[in-house]
């Protein structure tokens, strides 16, 4: 069973309402990537595109989150005569640029589940001034599949060494059991709220006058 339909649904609202959002913000643009790899694959980060300016400099950050996980300064002046180049930035991390097209993008290798989630890359043109952050700043969400061969056979995709049906089933108990917590709540709440109006208008009823004089 496929069970990457929901961050890839949860992905395309975020980006509907980044797209919504960037009428109002002009300055800032983000385009979304989803990646799909299996453990000890490679997965590809876009950045921004180079400007395509005459010895150029420019540097780029790798953020996992909030946390930056690696960056790399690319000198154009450096790499004229080549078409393509891949520059070590870390362990399992390199820098790809390709002078033809100015695309650029992050290389991960070695891929696990903890390394999954989303990624972001930023540009800094370093020369020439003034620098300045690109405004585009591409995330790319990285889901790794996770599939694990033993004797008795080969278990489905864990999540931090769960598996995901598990994740799945967790889930839909703590749904369905909201709901009828939910539902009870609002019919103790309706039964305490006629009660509450049965006292008020009995207590609003007011006694009849007794009757003027009796006949004998």
């Amino acid at each position: 069973m496929n069970v990457y339909w929901i961050p890839t649904i949860l992905l395309s609202l975020s980006s509907a309402a980044n797209m919504i959002s960037s009428n109002n913000c002009k300055d800032k643009l983000r385009t979304f990537y989803v990646v799909r790899v299996s453990v000890n694959g490679i997965a590809s980060v876009r950045c921004p595109n180079l400007t395509g300016k005459d010895q150029e400099e420019m540097r780029f950050h790798l953020y996992l989150g909030l946390v930056e996980v690696g960056n790399h300064t690319h000198d154009s002046a450096h790499n004229h005569n080549s078409t393509e180049t891949v520059s070590p930035v870390g362990e399992g991390l390199g820098l790809r640029v390709n002078e033809q097209d100015h695309t650029v993008s992050f290389v991960l290798s070695g891929m696990t589940t903890e390394r999954a989630g989303v990624y972001t890359c930023e540009g800094y043109p370093m020369y020439p001034p003034p620098i300045e952050k690109v405004p585009d700043e591409p995330q790319t969400l990285v889901l790794v599949e996770a599939f694990q061969c033993q004797a008795g056979g080969c278990v489905g995709p864990r999540v931090h060494g769960v598996p995901v049906w598990a994740w799945m089933l967790g889930f839909w108990v703590t749904t369905i059991y909201g709901l009828v917590v939910t539902v009870f709540a609002f019919v103790i709440w309706l039964r305490l709220r006629r009660v509450e109006c049965s006292q008020s208008d009995y207590i609003n009823i007011k006694p009849k006058a007794p009757l003027r004089g009796h006949r004998k």
